[in-house]
């Protein structure tokens, strides 16, 4: 009984984040300016080759998420931001 209590309370909050989560997403797909695909198809500009692509592309969805590991000295998730299209793909 108390398991069963916890899980419907469990999946109960986990229903109103998701809420918060998809109204999130359509607020910032409301300007330009947040929406991933510029972000990202302007970082592709500059590439020249398949390797740049695959590059450019996986640095510029780093540099607004996680942005590091172990290697850049305790900043890991030091430049999390809220982008149209990756809260969407996370829900």
């Amino acid at each position: 009984m108390f398991i069963s209590n916890i899980l419907f309370l469990l999946s109960t909050q986990a229903a109103i984040l998701v809420d918060i989560l998809a109204d999130i997403e359509m607020v910032l797909a409301s300007d330009r300016r947040f929406l991933l695909g510029n972000w990202v198809g302007d970082a592709l500009q500059f590439a020249k080759s398949e390797e740049e692509i695959h590059l450019y592309n996986f640095n510029a969805k780093l540099q607004i998420s996680i942005w590091g590991t172990n290697y850049t000295l305790g900043l890991y998730d030091y430049a999390n931001k809220f982008w149209s299209g990756m809260i969407q793909e996370y829900v």
